[in-house]
């Protein structure tokens, strides 16, 4: 059975089959135009590699940096707080002229 008869006999079906084939022959369709944009996609850009451990800078790392950061802040709240208690508790004194 060749494709002309196949499409002959689908064009001369019922309303039903030939939505069917229209649903099919659509999403086959739709996958290959997918998988060619993909395909085609991946050979333009390339895919980084990762970087290896010796070519990296011998600097400080995140979470040195973001746990030196974050005792400062820390240091820094806590300073606040005890300036805010020491001005609370601290001897008060009102001069009137």
């Amino acid at each position: 059975m060749g494709v002309k008869n196949f499409i002959e006999k689908i064009q001369n079906s019922d309303e039903r089959t030939k939505r069917k084939w229209l649903v099919i022959c659509s999403a086959v369709a739709m996958v290959v135009i997918v998988a060619f944009w993909v395909f085609y996609i991946k050979s333009i850009f390339e895919i980084p590699q990762p970087i290896q451990a010796e070519t990296q800078a011998s600097g400080p790392g995140f979470w040195d940096i973001f746990k030196n950061g974050a005792s400062i802040v820390f240091n820094s709240i806590i300073n606040n707080i005890k300036s805010i208690f020491a001005n609370l508790t601290g001897s008060k004194t009102v001069i009137i002229q």
